[in-house]
């Protein structure tokens, strides 16, 4: 599909909804350079859909996107970066592959798997939120979002460490790693508090630069 898909000009009232299904053994495809910028709800709710704007356009706009159980949301490559505008709130319930590939949401929810590959999900330009899921990969997970809180409750096990660089990263599994097995960068306007577990593999640790808050507990820092 390589059109744009839009919101009806002058529209007053609440914006419309896609209901998105691949029953081929091949995904369905957003590509060419038309712009998605659709503010209503989109549910992906059989096979898989894969994102390969290209020119700088995005795939999905600053609405709902369900990634509904059994079904996977795929970047086409890593080369397809930014194809999610950054206020869009995610949902995953079936699998999110960025397949190695940079991207920013406004808010990630869900019990579902996010497979970063090598790439980086960045969190929190919308609102707060809390993801029960499952982070893999050797990739990074970031907190962005002055004001805005992402709350981990599953243990992940990634490996390119955590960057809170805005907002409160809440980490509150009870067994495991929040966090995966890398660093835990506290960056100025940052903070990283929570009731769970973080278990830096050997030779990583949680790392507070000047301005980071750590505060362990639910409301701390």
């Amino acid at each position: 599909l390589n059109s744009a898909i839009t919101d009806p000009p002058g529209l007053t009232g609440a914006p419309g909804f896609l209901n998105l299904r691949a029953y081929s053994i091949y995904p369905l495809r957003f590509g060419g350079s038309g712009n998605n910028t659709h503010t209503g709800t989109n549910w992906i709710l059989d096979g898989m859909l894969e994102m390969g704007k290209t020119g700088g356009a995005q795939a999905f706009g600053p609405g709902f996107v369900s990634v509904g159980i059994g079904t996977t949301l795929q970047h086409q490559s890593g080369v397809f970066i930014e194809q999610i505008n950054d206020l869009a709130m995610l949902q995953v319930d079936g699998t999110y592959d960025l397949k190695g590939a940079f991207e920013t949401v406004g808010t990630l929810g869900g019990s579902g798997s996010v497979l970063l590959g090598t790439g980086q999900l960045s969190v929190g330009m919308r609102t707060n939120s809390i993801f029960d899921g499952i982070i893999s990969g050797t990739g990074r997970l970031r907190k962005v979002g002055d004001g805005t809180s992402l709350t981990l409750t599953r243990s992940n096990s990634f490996t390119g460490g955590a960057v809170i660089d805005g907002g409160r990263l809440l980490v509150n599994n009870t067994n495991g790693s929040g966090t995966g097995t890398g660093n835990v960068w506290v960056n100025n306007a940052g903070v990283l508090s929570g009731t769970g577990r973080i278990v830096p593999a050997a030779g990583n640790s949680v790392i507070v630069t000047n301005g980071g808050t750590l505060g362990p507990g639910t409301n701390a820092g």
